[in-house]
């Protein structure tokens, strides 16, 4: 079924027929959807990998995709509807599979020239919604590093993981931009904020975050963002939008657009009262609107041509109007009405007030005469340009056209009605519904909604009609009302926030990864006011889950359903359930028996077991920690401004840490991670387990909840454990005079003290966790060491420096006083050298504080001289020769140590030179 859809070359699918040659039957233009869906459920159910049949489909586009860079590509009927048709497929049925697909990130290559050069409409609006959801769908660095791959030549087979491997890619700045549609290259500017708060740059050395930023959009389309916006990306982001300096165009005024309207050649046939217009005015307009810097006019001047104008029964004057309108739009690239559709927005409100004149106008050129998109309305009211927290008429008419446009609602009451399912792989339905809702609400594509529903010719004809599938305005609507999601939160209007929620949250049924959105949502904004309202936060998860495909916990059952407190669960027993629930789940040991309400596993969002329980438990989490944080919110709102410089960014993020430091559940979460209750003890599995569990939660977290205090404790441990306080065993250096003169007397040790003690607790602290419990020697610094290990495997650059940071502060404390201390943080660092390196500066400060601790401690040893060490220090020093050994950061990089290395004693001085030097 999916060959009879291919492309054996560019001239279109081929079909088998009665034994014959591969070839068209007349009167066949496309498959039936009855068959479409059949294709993408054997594609859920196959039992073998689709890698090959897919590779296959994106390589027919990559080709398709090549042919458009030309310019002038002119594609048959049957490429054009197979493209619609595999498009359609792709963005509404297989974006799952495209989640986790091994090339997931470099599919905007497959993208790149169609989205400029497409010609026909509806294909782009497929092309343009795909491309949405498509970067929506990212989630790693590696879509950033396809940004910067421009040699990119297609998706390799890769029957088994290692053949993922590739070599170091050479990043390259692209000649030409991304995106030519505003809309998409700035919900990719937020992608790539979302990406780098998550994950960081840290796994991509030499990758420019710049150049990744620079190539999104032509230089002719500056991106402005609110503060409000900035607030919650990453500084790096924040820095380079800053050196920018780019300012907002001012909106153009009426008295420019009544004057374009009485002057310019052509203008005044765009008044339905005008009589007796004559072709060559016609001809006029057309000519004077074919010059791409004056395109974008045309909107307003259309606007003030119709204003006061009846909608409701459209006259002669206003078909002749809607004919030349039409005629002059076919010339606008398809890429810029999002771009047009802002200008016309911007126009709107202009005046600062937007009455019910101009809110009927707008809803009759979305919905009447389809002359601007309503998805790209909704963009331009919540593009980020404007900071909505101030903007009293952008908030109105958002809720307008959002909530209240009767164009609008009409279709949201059908989409109600008829009632489509988020099992949209068990609802049978479905084209019966969709059907339904095309036949009350059809799609027009080419400006031409008001001439066909009053019958009237089109000049020029219209293209071809594509299948429709799965598309329509509401599916077309929801990436989009994804990227306007996060501008509302920034707004701080919890009312229109939860409006909005409740209303439009239907929608979602339809979005194929909504657990991973609500996660990605609840990460990106855990600190934002609006959430920290129960009502909004309830709103939100209600909208974004359907609870009949997830596992969550009772209690945030109760709590989405209302049937529960507005509060976070008190105790430790909910937070021993959820260290159970990742445990089992990390050491492979599943519930027991899975719940039958439960989509099949290959039907589910995240089929992955481990991933899924990560994910629920994060979105459980951040729902308490918005909870608990209402009341601090609402006292912070009322006291402290809005912040809106770097250095109020700044601030806020420090209040927000020390805030965080003391979150009741995070602090529970440690306890019971060192000293683990007995339902954890009995989960049949390895010891360790809910350790590693907790590295691994911590670092899907924000930082600042779970990794950086975690990361903070080791102060408490090196301080205040009286394990690490004591001075190891006594090592004295081999001597030949002194091995003489010992053997022929019989010369006791000079250091009167048991050190068989000290070394023997030294030697439980640094075992490996799992002999220390088996043999009952488990203590809280091993304990703690093996925890802070787990985190650091798991973590980023940021869990590095907070780890730098506080070995830092230990020095700065002058407390550091044995040998045993100095060790344990050596044991810290030791695991994760293999990745500091490759951030020079962070590793050579950690070295050097290291050395520091050694300078400290050193003199507060007795009797450590040039005849005897410690055991202790010897260790140490075989660490720094392993750290020179396997990870010398180079001369320039000792030097800047070497004044730490002469405050040592002079024997210890001596050694480290030594091993420096070698």
């Amino acid at each position: 079924l999916v060959y009879k859809m291919m492309l054996a070359h560019e001239l279109g699918p081929q079909f088998q027929i009665d034994g014959r040659q591969p070839s068209v039957r007349p009167g066949i233009t496309c498959v039936s959807p009855h068959i479409v869906d059949t294709v993408y459920r054997l594609l859920y159910n196959a039992p073998y990998s689709n890698e090959l049949m897919m590779k296959e489909v994106l390589e027919k586009l990559r080709r398709c995709d090549k042919v458009m860079a030309t310019g002038n590509a002119r594609f048959s009927a049957a490429t054009l509807r197979w493209l619609h048709t595999v498009y359609q497929l792709m963005n509404c049925r297989l974006l799952r599979f495209f989640k986790y697909y091994a090339h997931a990130s470099h599919l905007v290559h497959h993208l790149r020239h169609s989205l400029v050069h497409v010609s026909h409409r509806q294909l782009y609006g497929s092309l343009e919604c795909f491309a949405l959801c498509l970067v929506n769908l990212q989630h790693d660095v590696e879509f950033l590093q396809a940004l910067l791959d421009p040699a990119y030549h297609g998706v390799p087979l890769t029957p088994h993981p290692s053949a993922l491997l590739r070599p170091q890619i050479r990043y390259t700045k692209p000649k030409d931009a991304w995106f030519e549609c505003a809309m998409l290259a700035r919900n990719a500017v937020s992608v790539i904020a979302r990406i780098v708060h998550m994950r960081g740059l840290g796994d991509a050395p030499g990758l420019s975050l710049e150049d990744c930023l620079d190539s999104l959009a032509p230089e002719r389309m500056p991106m402005v963002w609110a503060p409000a916006v900035l607030r919650y990306w990453p500084p790096r982001i924040r820095a380079y939008y800053a050196s920018k300096r780019a300012s907002r165009v001012a909106p153009v005024a009426a008295a420019a657009v009544r004057q374009l309207l009485g002057s310019a050649p052509g203008h005044a046939a765009l008044r339905p009262a005008a009589s007796d217009v004559s072709s060559e005015t016609e001809s006029a307009l057309i000519a004077f609107y074919a010059e791409r810097p004056r395109q974008p006019l045309f909107l307003l001047a259309v606007w003030e041509a119709l204003r006061g104008h009846s909608m409701e029964a459209p006259d002669a004057g206003l078909l002749r109007v809607a004919a030349l309108v039409r005629r002059v739009l076919l010339q606008f690239p398809p890429s810029q009405m999002s771009s047009h559709a802002t200008t016309l927005v911007d126009f709107v409100l202009g005046a600062g007030t937007v009455d019910a004149e101009s809110c009927a106008l707008l809803d009759a050129f979305m919905f009447r005469l389809h002359l601007v998109r309503h998805e790209h309305v909704v963009f331009a009211l919540t593009r980020g340009e404007h900071d909505l927290r101030g903007d009293a008429a952008r908030l109105a008419l958002a809720r307008y056209v959002l909530l209240e446009s009767p164009g609008f609602t009409e279709r949201l009451s059908e989409w109600h009605r008829l009632d489509f399912q988020g099992r949209y792989w068990a609802d049978y339905k479905q084209w019966e519904k969709q059907s339904a809702y095309l036949a009350r609400f059809p799609e027009f594509f080419e400006y031409d909604g008001l001439l066909r529903n009053a019958e009237a010719p089109l000049d020029p004809p219209p293209a071809m009609n594509l299948p429709i599938y799965y598309e329509n305005g509401m599916v077309r609507l929801l990436p989009v009302l994804e990227f306007a999601l996060g501008r509302l939160i920034e707004a701080e209007d919890r009312v229109l926030l939860r409006d909005v929620l409740d209303r439009m949250g239907i929608l979602y049924r339809l979005h194929q990864v909504p657990l991973t959105t609500l996660m990605n949502t609840l990460f990106v904004y855990f600190d934002a006011p609006p959430l920290h309202d129960a009502a909004v936060i309830r709103s939100l998860n209600l909208s974004l889950l359907d609870m009949t495909q997830q596992d969550f916990s009772p209690e945030f059952r109760a709590f989405v359903k209302s049937q529960g407190p507005s509060g976070p669960p008190q105790g430790s027993e909910y937070i021993a359930r959820m260290m159970a629930r990742i445990s089992r789940a990390v050491a492979r040991h599943l519930p027991d028996p899975l719940s039958d309400a439960l989509p099949e596993i290959h039907y589910r969002e995240i089929p992955n077991p481990i991933l899924l329980a990560l994910t629920e438990c994060v979105v459980e989490l951040l729902t308490w920690w918005c909870l608990h944080s209402a009341a601090a919110s609402a006292a912070r709102l009322a006291t402290t401004p809005r912040p809106a410089s770097e250095q109020a960014f700044r601030a806020e993020e420090k209040s927000r840490a020390t805030r965080a430091s003391e979150w009741p559940m995070a602090q529970t979460w440690f306890a019971l991670a060192m000293d683990p209750p007995p339902e954890l003890r009995d989960l049949q599995v390895p010891g360790a387990t809910h350790i590693h569990s907790t590295g691994v939660l911590a670092n899907v977290m924000p930082d600042e909840l779970m990794a950086f205090p975690f990361v903070h404790r080791l102060r408490e441990i090196v301080l205040e454990e009286p394990v690490l306080q004591t001075v190891s065993g006594p090592k004295r250096y081999f001597s030949f005079v002194a091995f003489a003169r010992e053997a022929s007397s019989a010369s006791s040790d000079r250091f009167a003290r048991n050190a068989a003690g000290t070394r023997f607790a030294a030697t439980a602290v640094f075992n490996s966790f799992e002999q220390n419990r088996v043999h009952g020697n488990a203590n809280r610094p091993n304990t703690y060491l093996t925890l802070l290990h787990s985190i650091l495997h798991y973590g980023g650059v940021a869990t590095f420096a907070a780890l730098a940071d506080t070995i830092r502060g230990l020095v700065a404390s002058g407390a550091l006083c044995s040998d045993i201390q100095l060790l344990y943080l050596c044991a810290t660092v030791g695991p994760v050298l293999y990745r500091l390196v490759e951030h020079e500066a962070l590793y050579v400060q950690v070295l050097a504080d290291l050395i520091a601790v050694m300078a400290q401690v050193c003199p507060k040893i007795p009797h450590l001289d040039a005849d005897y060490s410690t055991d202790a220090v010897e260790q140490v020093m075989d660490f720094f020769c392993f750290v020179k050994d396997q990870f010398d950061p180079g001369r320039p990089a000792w030097r800047r140590i070497a004044p730490h290395i002469a405050a040592l004693p002079a024997s210890l001085r001596y050694q480290l030179q030594c091993i420096v030097d070698q």
